[in-house]
């Protein structure tokens, strides 16, 4: 999955394909298709369904997933959005269910794009019925810089 950073105006989505939920930070106003992800699925020869849905109402999609792949979605929310994000990931995923997290840094310098999230917050919003497998420094593609911006990868599972 590409690492592309960005901001949108409007609420984030979340795309689902196959067994997996992809979460990316492209605003779903207006949106019908899923624009360059079914593209290149579809390239590839993939016959997965893909949707576009609001982020903190995964419910509504009447489905389970065995994994969830965030890039980018995460640091956009508030902290009572986080909260929030989290038990919906947490009822939509199966037991034993991963969650995998890209989101910037706090090592990021300056303050051009997104807000910066710690480790710290990641472990607190995800410390009721979640593990933490590993969190490490990354790096995420952006639109600013050629070496990209400082990030984290998070794993997670649902307990």
């Amino acid at each position: 999955m590409p690492r592309l950073a960005g901001r949108s105006r409007h609420r984030p989505s979340v795309r689902c394909s196959a067994e997996a939920l992809s979460c990316q930070a492209w605003g779903s106003k207006g949106r019908t298709g899923t624009g360059p992800t079914q593209q290149k699925a579809r390239e590839r020869g993939s016959t997965a369904t893909f949707l576009v849905a609001d982020a903190l109402a995964l419910e509504g999609l009447g489905r389970r997933f065995d994994v969830a792949i965030d890039c980018g979605l995460f640091h956009t929310f508030s902290d009572a959005a986080r909260s929030a994000f989290a038990e919906n990931l947490h009822r939509i995923l199966r037991p034993g269910g991963r969650y995998v997290l890209l989101c910037f840094s706090e090592h990021q310098p300056g303050d051009m794009g997104p807000r910066r999230v710690r480790q710290a917050e990641i472990r607190s919003t995800f410390a009721r019925g979640w593990s933490v497998d590993s969190i490490v420094a990354d790096r995420f593609a952006d639109r600013w810089s050629e070496d990209g911006a400082a990030a984290w990868l998070a794993q997670l599972r649902r307990a």
